[in-house]
């Protein structure tokens, strides 16, 4: 019986929201179904009780919360930047990263569209464009739409990732074993 509740409690999960977004040429797009955005499901909640949880995950999850929020339509839409920095390696070298994603998360009863809207990176403090596709040295991709640095892609993704499963947990409702104090 706890076999089947557990198998349940996962398929659950894997429902919840369709795939990643990964770096492509044109942009993000979604793992599963090539869309720019993925979706977020909770049927159990309002587009009300999303929109708490969204601003409950960004008071939870970025030391000024009000800073971070770049727009604000109460139970329709929120609109935040989340900064990361990571260690990019370069031969024999590691460069530091950062990078600054610009999410809007659109909220419908049920549901939340997840997009990010645009993205900033600096490497070693000079500005460069990741989806930039010429000669410069820090894009992703050639012009011919071919990864450039592997290694790069893979961290810039990753970084995503993290607020996609951050947000996730807060959407599903999923307990984080908290400190007893």
């Amino acid at each position: 019986m706890i076999y089947f509740t557990l198998l349940a409690v996962f398929l659950q999960q894997l429902s919840s929201f369709t795939g990643y977004l990964v770096a492509t040429p044109e942009g993000w797009r979604n793992s599963y179904d090539e869309k720019p955005y993925i979706v977020f499901s909770n049927p159990d909640l309002t587009s009300q009780g999303l929109y708490e949880k969204a601003n409950r995950f960004i008071a939870y999850n970025y030391k000024h919360g009000e800073d971070v929020i770049k727009a604000n339509v109460s139970n329709e839409m929120i609109r935040f930047n989340s900064g990361h920095e990571f260690m990019v390696p370069n031969g024999f070298i590691s460069l530091k990263c950062r990078v600054i994603f610009e999410i809007e998360l659109l909220f419908k009863d049920g549901k939340i569209k997840f997009t990010v809207l645009d993205q900033k990176a600096w490497m070693e403090d000079n500005p460069f464009d990741p989806f930039y596709k010429g000669w410069a040295t820090w894009g992703i991709f050639y012009k011919s739409g071919k990864v450039k640095h592997e290694k790069f892609k893979y961290l810039f993704e990753q970084e995503l990732k993290s607020v996609v499963d951050e947000l996730n947990k807060f959407v599903l409702e999923l307990e984080v074993e908290k400190e007893d104090w």
